[in-house]
């Protein structure tokens, strides 16, 4: 049996590819807080720590000049609503999206949307709590969505804001002159190890192209695949 979800509207299908690009990137700079935050205490990891400043200076989730207090600049980064792309906003604009298209989306994802930002407690600790959140949204979304245009639209704005992420930190932290603590700012995936291993820098383009060109849905075969038959069974087959 097969439900027809009837025609996906264009603003539903924007609405859902944006809630998709800034769920993926409220992750991505709540990463780079995390990551920058440990290196903070760090005396060997300086440099690294200003790179990482920088990038959210980039990212428009803080609005106090880089060569700040990091201190400041990563709690400003995690909670400042001021800032258009600080963690609290994103999901603030997430929920606001959310609101708009309920009906395309799975009520445990809407209740998950629509819980308070976590204003108390250690920064440490928020961290925790936003990190298992994002990571549910990833859950909740690849498993609770049907494969309908509507999520096609949601995993493309999550891969192509992915793809964005990954070549910016990789232009940052993968340079031949990378450290250790650079390297340890890269996402965790194999493409951006292999690349921070070369030093490619091309490679930063390439990276983000691949990730982009890859279809959204993997589209089984309507045929099982059949493993081919060994010596023995064609022997017993023949007999």
């Amino acid at each position: 049996i097969r439900r027809n979800p009837g025609t996906l509207p264009s603003r539903v299908a924007d609405n859902l590819y944006w809630l998709g690009r800034y769920l993926e990137r409220g992750e991505a700079i709540l990463g780079l807080v995390r990551s920058g935050s440990s290196s903070a205490t760090d005396p060997n990891a300086g440099k690294t720590v200003r790179r990482a400043c920088a990038q959210l200076a980039a990212y428009e989730a803080v609005l106090l000049p880089s060569d700040g207090d990091p201190a400041e600049i990563f709690a400003a980064a995690l909670d400042d609503r001021d800032a258009t792309s600080s963690v609290a906003s994103l999901l603030a604009a997430a929920r606001t999206i959310g609101a708009g298209s309920r009906e395309r989306i799975a009520p445990d994802f809407w209740q998950l949307l629509d819980s308070p930002f976590p204003e108390a407690g250690l920064f440490h600790a928020r961290n925790l709590v936003l990190k298992a959140r994002f990571a549910a949204f990833a859950g909740l979304g690849a498993g609770h969505m049907g494969r309908t245009a509507g999520w096609r639209f949601h995993d493309l704005g999550r891969r192509v804001e992915r793809a964005l992420s990954v070549a910016r930190f990789l232009r940052t932290f993968a340079t031949q002159e990378a450290s250790a603590e650079d390297r340890a700012e890269l996402p965790a995936s194999p493409e951006a190890e292999a690349i921070a291993d070369i030093g490619d820098q091309p490679a930063v383009v390439a990276l983000a192209e691949a990730e982009m060109a890859e279809p959204a849905v993997q589209v089984p075969s309507s045929e099982p695949a059949v493993a081919p038959a060994t010596e023995e069974e064609t022997a017993v087959a023949e007999e």
